[in-house]
């Protein structure tokens, strides 16, 4: 099948990747490569509107499935985001998640920063002011 080939050939690749909405599941977030190709990405914290790398682990005939790598741009922060601090996060918003339950997970992964922090808290910083 044409469609499967395509997608198929970037398997084990490293993909540059923006990240742009919340897939259709409401559990992944969506982004494209520079040809289009639409990559799925488990959610984190601060994630959407970055450039990502990732290394594509699935093919499908409409998408590929990536698994990131680093965060390469991060509009809040101006520059590169240490991966570490997204997970931590994540994981720091998985326990809130589970005692409260109210939201989606990814729909709290992609929530922008409130006005006046500089990166959603990924810096450690508690003025708003970025640090690194």
């Amino acid at each position: 099948d044409g469609f499967a080939s395509s997608c198929e050939a970037l398997l084990g690749s490293r993909q540059r990747v923006w990240v742009t909405d919340v897939a259709a599941d409401g559990h992944k977030l969506t982004g494209h490569t520079k040809n289009y190709t639409q990559v799925l990405l488990d959610a984190l914290p601060g994630l959407l509107g970055c450039v990502v790398e990732v290394e594509v682990v699935a093919a499908s005939r409409w998408s590929v499935t990536g698994k990131l790598l680093q965060v390469l741009f991060s509009p809040a922060v101006g520059g590169p985001v240490q991966l570490s601090s997204l997970t931590e996060a994540a994981e720091a918003e998985s326990d809130t998640d589970r005692s409260s339950n109210n939201r989606s997970a990814a729909t709290a992964a992609a929530a922008e920063a409130p006005a006046g922090t500089c990166c959603d808290g990924v810096c450690g910083s508690a003025s708003g002011q970025h640090t690194s």
